[in-house]
């Protein structure tokens, strides 16, 4: 797939939870991070999102765009990851954050 592989927005909070927006069809917000970690590498594999329960874009859109994102990402609410790979290789400074350890630690050894 190279340069077209698809690439899931990991959106960490300092609650401790995370959102992952897959493409434009597809939001949901986590408590449990090795089954958001198991979902954004699915979808990164390509699997198709239409028929997952719990697609939350319609009543908690999150635009990442906007500026009152920006000034919560900047004020510390949020860091926001634009692959697994990106959080795997990038704390932005969240090293010691429980929800990127847990992330981290649901990697599929392979």
């Amino acid at each position: 797939m190279g340069n077209n592989k698809r690439k899931a927005v990991i959106v960490m909070d300092n609650g401790g939870g995370c959102t992952l927006i897959l493409g434009k069809t597809y939001q949901h917000c986590y408590d449990d991070m090795a089954q958001a970690r198991h979902d954004a590498e699915a979808y990164e594999a390509g699997e198709d999102t239409s028929d997952w329960d719990g697609n939350e874009i319609a009543d908690y859109p999150l635009d990442i765009h906007c500026e009152d994102y920006y000034n919560q990402e900047r004020n510390g609410g949020y860091r926001t990851y634009y692959s697994v790979d990106d959080i795997d290789n990038n704390s932005k400074g969240w090293d010691s954050a429980g929800n990127v350890i847990d992330f981290r630690a649901a990697k599929k050894n392979k």
